[in-house]
C-alpha cells in the first residue's frame, strides 16, 4: 500500500488478483466489488484488504471484464464480462456464492 496525504493505493499485497481494475461498485455494507483482469475482488475499506475473490472456479464465464461494464440496482450488481453479462444478487451471494449469467 502506497500512501500520501491525499491518496492510498492498493494492489496485490492487499489481496487483489492483479493491479488492473476496470470498475467498482459499493454494496450496502461499504464493501467495494471490483472487476479485474483476473475475476472479481471484494475489498473491505475498513480492513484495507480484499476479503474475497471470484474467478472461473466460482462459476464466472471469464476472468476478464470490460471497462464501464457494471451497474448496481438495489441489491443486484451487473458486471459485463468479455462475452457475457452476469448478475450478482448480493444477498443471495452471501449464502450461495453463485453467479447467474444473463443471456
Amino acid at each position: 500500500m502506497h500512501s500520501d496525504s491525499l491518496f492510498q493505493s492498493y494492489s496485490e499485497p492487499q489481496g487483489f488478483p492483479n493491479d488492473v481494475i476496470y470498475g467498482m461498485l459499493e454494496d450496502e455494507h461499504g464493501k467495494l466489488w471490483t472487476t479485474t483482469n483476473s475475476g472479481i475482488a471484494v475489498f473491505d475499506m475498513n480492513e484495507a484488504n480484499v476479503i474475497r475473490t471470484f474467478d472461473l472456479s466460482d462459476g464466472l464465464q471469464s476472468n476478464e471484464f470490460n471497462q464501464n461494464g457494471f451497474l448496481k440496482i438495489k441489491t443486484v450488481c451487473f458486471f459485463r464480462e468479455l462475452m457475457v453479462l452476469i448478475s450478482v444478487t448480493l444477498i443471495v451471494l452471501k449464502a450461495t456464492n453463485s453467479f447467474r449469467p444473463l443471456f
